[in-house]
């Protein structure tokens, strides 16, 4: 589904840009690297092990959104969400509102549909982020008691 960049690839960007690489941005690159979807307390905690300040944590990532390393979304949640954006080709989530399942897709249409909307408007974008907010199948078994019903199979009842 994704290729691949190497982390040291993300480092070169750095470099590019005139920003050193530090053991702090280092460390949340690889932390961000070896999960999906991680949120930024999740990353304090985690690298708190390795000395890292919440500050230092949350400045990298202010940072790493600015220049595109990182991608943030809500998920439906009230605290965002960070991935690597450079190490995905572009995708978008379902996002289940009752367990919070995240699943990602690829789309072609969509990506070709954006293409059109921001040549038509001129507009250059630095992210994007479309989710589509709904129930799971599993969640949609529990609340129909077990029985999994579609919308289109309920309207015509």
């Amino acid at each position: 589904m994704r290729g691949r960049v190497k982390t040291s690839e993300l480092y070169s960007l750095l470099r590019a840009r005139g920003m050193r690489v530090t053991a702090v941005r280092k460390a949340v690159v690889e932390e961000l690297s070896s999960r999906r979807h991680s949120d930024a307390e999740e990353l304090c905690q985690r690298l708190a092990a390795r000395g890292v300040s919440r500050a230092s944590v949350y400045r990298t990532l202010s940072l790493f959104e600015r220049i595109g390393i990182v991608s943030r979304a809500l998920y439906g949640e009230r605290h965002s969400h960070f991935e690597l954006a450079l190490l995905h080709q572009p995708h978008d989530h379902l996002v289940c509102i009752r367990c919070g399942r995240v699943v990602e897709f690829e789309c072609h249409e969509v990506d070709r549909l954006q293409a059109e909307i921001l040549k038509e408007h001129g507009f250059e974008p630095v992210g994007r982020v479309f989710e589509i907010r709904g129930l799971c199948q599993q969640c949609r078994m529990k609340v129909a008691g077990g029985k999994l019903m579609h919308r289109a199979t309920e309207k015509q009842r």
